[in-house]
């Protein structure tokens, strides 16, 4: 959190704390600390409160202040996200309940996909018989939220609608660690799990993209690099 002025102090207003008066940090949470840098050409100086390994609870507003008469001070508010309560679209944290076998989500083609490495693989899901759409719908990878930030090359695609809501998961350039149990779920239906198997694959070879929709594989098969 940055200030720039001569010498300032910090305090935390949601408990009336004093962390730092210049660059001497006063709070006993050695995750406090204080970067002073002087700068003469604008006869100011930066104090900037550093805190480490932030947690939910350093969320709050937070007061540069100058000990003048009247009080100067300039306030900042902090906000800390805990990611594990973060539902982004399509990629919730939370359990999803499902409501029965009226709404089930399946994945096209068999229960075990092989690929051959270095080929883009294409999963599709559908559920159907929905009066409304899923607010959310993912892809997971062994049981954990699988998406663009796990691995590059990642492709998502959805379509949330009432009746039947689609989602397609496309991998580029497949390689052995991307084989696994991948499920398909939405927050309103039961999950739907497929296998992927990665060979190695040989010198030469054809490789194949989605298993099962034809026209979604003769547009994202890529040949063996």
């Amino acid at each position: 959190l940055p200030c720039r002025v001569k010498e300032v102090s910090w305090m935390r207003l949601s408990d009336v704390t004093i962390l730092s008066v210049g660059s001497l940090a006063f709070s006993s949470d050695i995750r406090v600390s204080v970067v002073h840098i002087h700068r003469p050409r604008i006869l100011a100086d930066d104090w900037t409160l550093l805190i480490n390994t932030t947690t939910t609870m350093d969320s709050g507003k937070y007061e540069c202040s100058v000990n003048t008469m009247p009080k100067i001070s300039h306030v900042v508010e902090l906000v800390v996200e805990d990611p594990m309560d973060i539902i982004m679209q399509d990629s919730p944290y939370t359990d999803a309940q499902y409501p029965g076998p009226s709404a089930m989500a399946v994945i096209s083609g068999p229960a075990t996909h092989h690929v051959s490495s270095g080929s883009t693989i294409g999963l599709e899901c559908r559920i159907s018989h929905l009066s409304t759409p899923p607010t959310s719908l993912y892809w997971k990878k062994e049981g954990k939220v699988f998406t663009a930030r796990d691995r590059p090359g990642i492709s998502l695609e959805s379509e949330k609608v009432p009746g039947v809501s689609t989602t397609r998961l496309f991998i580029s350039h497949v390689t052995t660690d991307d084989s696994g149990q991948y499920s398909c779920c939405s927050d309103i239906a039961t999950p739907d799990t497929v296998r992927l198997v990665v060979t190695r694959a040989s010198p030469g070879s054809a490789l194949t993209g989605h298993n099962s929709c034809s026209n979604i594989s003769s547009t994202h098969g890529l040949p063996a690099l």
